[in-house]
């Protein structure tokens, strides 16, 4: 009969543990020793798992990096395509990328059905705003170079930081606030070194709606926030945001997207690619990146976007950003960073 002891062990009754067979201990010596031969191996297995989970998600970043660089890329060879890059056309980028976007995730739909119907206008919510910051900043685009583009829409933390102080009522902390000078100061910049010599046809508007894109995009992460704080998976909330920005979009390219002549199968491929590359590849790496990684990674290495879109936009079709707007970039993601690294800091 045994009995187990606090400390786990098997304790024999009425014999004392110096007394065991002598067999027993050699055998249980002979185990330990084969456990402690085998750690080695076990540990070089260990540590050879470790360093592939490593690279994968370095891989997948680098790859979010590059996929969400082309957005830009192809909504500026949609234009081309098209002979189009007026505000109507920025319609018709909006709904085909949200759209194509929307089918992508409808198989969580059914899931979806069965969520909690009090985070629904929330997800809805977050779609328009979602629509408006695609519309605002695709249409950027026909008006001012791809790098003020990326840069300005980019800005998205620090209209987040502004909001979140406003509505808990919580001042933010002195590296948050001198990030955001900086940023807009860096905005500030960028807007008034362009005039209608430069790239695009009218900078100052095109720098506007860049700026309005990211205004729209922080509304899109703070409702999108509350929907999934309600019950949402993320499944659910993107086939809601998605399919409510698409339903929108549609009526209003019917309306003042202009006529779909100038529509050429070019046309059709690269708001695809913007759909497939930017959207469902980019975005999604970074979707997965936030779970296997500190999120302040992530956040930093969307960053990148405006360096990789300029360089893209340079080779592609020949954008040498001004000295104006490579200065005011570089002051605009200085202080972005800084309002990042600030908010990390408090909620730490």
């Amino acid at each position: 009969m045994a009995i187990v002891g606090r400390d786990g062990l098997h304790l024999a009754k009425g014999r004392d543990l110096k007394n065991q067979h002598p067999k027993d201990e050699r055998s249980k010596n002979q185990h330990s020793k084969g456990r402690h031969l085998k750690s080695p191996t076990h540990a070089a297995v260990n540590s050879d798992a470790g360093h592939r989970a490593r690279s994968l998600r370095w891989g997948v970043l680098l790859a979010g990096m590059a996929a969400i660089s082309t957005g830009a890329i192809f909504a500026r060879w949609a234009m081309q395509s098209a002979g189009r890059s007026d505000w109507g056309f920025g319609l018709w980028l909006a709904a085909g990328r949200v759209t194509l976007a929307a089918l992508a995730v409808a198989p969580a739909w059914p899931q979806t059905w069965r969520s909690p119907r009090s985070a629904w206008p929330w997800a809805v919510g977050a779609g328009a705003c979602l629509a408006l910051h695609f519309v605002c900043w695709l249409s950027s685009l026909g008006y001012t170079s791809i790098a003020a583009s990326t840069v300005l829409v980019t800005t998205t933390p620090v209209w987040v930081a502004i909001a979140t102080s406003v509505i808990t009522q919580k001042f933010a902390g002195w590296i948050t606030w001198a990030g955001l000078a900086i940023a807009l100061a860096g905005s500030a910049v960028i807007a008034l070194s362009q005039d209608a010599g430069t790239i695009g046809s009218d900078p100052l508007l095109g720098n506007g709606l860049a700026l309005a894109g990211a205004l729209a995009a922080a509304g899109y992460l703070l409702l999108g926030r509350v929907a999934q704080q309600r019950g949402l998976t993320l499944g659910s909330y993107a086939a809601l945001a998605y399919g409510s920005a698409a339903l929108l979009l549609s009526p209003l390219v019917a309306l003042w997207g202009g006529g779909w002549q100038t529509i050429t199968p070019t046309t059709v491929l690269a708001i695809a690619l913007s759909a497939l590359v930017p959207q469902l590849i980019g975005h999604t790496s970074f979707n997965w990146l936030v779970t296997q990684m500190p999120p302040l990674w992530v956040t930093l290495a969307i960053l990148f976007e405006p360096v990789g879109a300029s360089s893209l936009g340079w080779v592609v079709f020949g954008e040498q950003p001004g000295v104006g707007v490579l200065l005011g970039g570089v002051i605009v993601l200085l202080g972005v960073v800084l309002v990042v690294l600030g908010g990390r800091s408090t909620q730490g």
